[in-house]
């Protein structure tokens, strides 16, 4: 049970647009206002953020504080999304 609230909750912030409306926003005020190492590590931490499998892992491993479970987590959301790319398709 704990597995499918931590995907519903990876889904919900990778794919609710106003969230993510929210952070390409302030993702690229801060970028174009800085230079160097500091502007990388912003881009990275952007396309993380709306990865689904970044996410997936990112919020197990913070949520249950396990690798393997946060793995899983991860696969899963993976697997969410290729499951729904392809239902979007037909």
């Amino acid at each position: 049970m704990v597995y499918i609230l931590i995907i519903a909750a990876s889904w919900f912030w990778w794919s609710f647009e106003p969230l993510q409306w929210f952070f390409d926003r302030i993702f690229m005020f801060l970028i174009l206002s800085t230079k160097g190492w500091t502007r990388e590590m912003l881009n990275f931490i952007h396309n993380s953020l709306s990865c689904p499998q970044c996410v997936g892992f990112w919020t197990g491993l913070i949520l249950t504080g396990n690798f393997y479970k946060a793995a899983l987590v991860s696969l899963s959301c993976h697997i969410l999304d290729l499951c729904l790319q392809r239902l979007s398709k037909r």
